[in-house]
């Protein structure tokens, strides 16, 4: 009975484990736009030492994409005509933010990061 009793625990832990991890992968997955936008222009700042005020204009440029990304196209066929251009206003709104906000060296550098991607 005391076997039965420790194997029946032991099931369990391994039970609530691998839900906990799960749930964690999920949570990644689906992060909010607001620290994809973070870690985006951190890396840009790294690259083209961005002022506060740059960094700012970026930072919601990134969070709009992010939105629009998961709001709307996660919802649409990737090689529907629609999801194309949806997918090209959105790219299109961030690029005129950083045209707009960088000067026209990190605008360069920033063309080139994004071809990279």
């Amino acid at each position: 009975m005391k076997k039965l009793f420790t194997l029946l625990a032991l099931t369990v832990a391994l039970f609530l484990g691998s839900q906990d991890a799960q749930a964690q992968e999920t949570q990644k997955a689906s992060e909010a736009p607001e620290v994809v936008a973070k870690e985006k222009v951190n890396e840009l700042n790294e690259q083209l030492q961005l002022n506060g005020e740059q960094q700012t204009a970026l930072f919601r440029a990134y969070v709009a994409q992010d939105y629009n990304y998961n709001k709307y196209l996660k919802v649409l066929d990737a090689n529907s005509a629609e999801y194309k251009t949806k997918k090209a206003e959105y790219d299109n709104n961030l690029n005129e933010t950083a045209k707009n906000v960088l000067t026209t060296e990190q605008y360069t550098k920033f063309q080139a990061l994004q071809k990279k991607k």
